[in-house]
């Protein structure tokens, strides 16, 4: 289970926070997610003839399944309350680290070409250069992913 719950309400504030067991207690949004345990309702079919197969396994949504097909799979406040996270030196910091990235994994397939053109002269200049790029794209995959990783440090309110 997560240690903090945030429940940001439309606007990408904080409307809710505590831990589960807290939350679920409180009126609130978690507490409209948690559902009840279902009442046992008997209903009796009778059946005139008999439903083909494929019919048979198609079910009906009912009034509390329909609310739920309406729902949104994501929600603008979400993406505006990691947007305001971001500062624009770590954005800057992540766009030049996934661009020297991308360029030290796609330039070494350039650079073979032209060793092999050069009719494998100069090998140590060609080689001592595509491991560069092997040791660069590796640092720098790390940065990119550095920038993606939250820290713990970080305040996002």
């Amino acid at each position: 289970m997560a240690d903090q719950i945030v429940v940001l309400d439309r606007n990408g504030k904080i409307a809710q926070q505590g831990t589960f067991d807290v939350l679920r207690e409180e009126e609130g949004y978690l507490k409209s997610l948690i559902l009840s345990p279902p009442e046992a309702k008997h209903t009796e079919i009778t059946v005139t003839k008999p439903v083909p197969r494929a019919l048979a396994k198609i079910k009906s949504a009912g009034p509390d399944q329909a609310s739920d097909l309406t729902r949104r799979t994501g929600d603008i406040s979400v993406y505006l309350y990691y947007y305001k996270s971001v500062t624009y030196l770590s954005l800057i910091g992540f766009l030049v680290s996934v661009a020297i990235f991308v360029f030290c994994l796609y330039f070494p397939q350039i650079w073979l070409e032209w060793w092999a053109k050069a009719m494998g002269r100069h090998i140590a200049r060609y080689l001592i250069v595509y491991v560069m790029f092997a040791i660069l794209g590796s640092f720098f995959r790390g940065i990119t992913i550095w920038f993606v990783i939250p820290d713990e440090t970080m305040t996002f309110c």
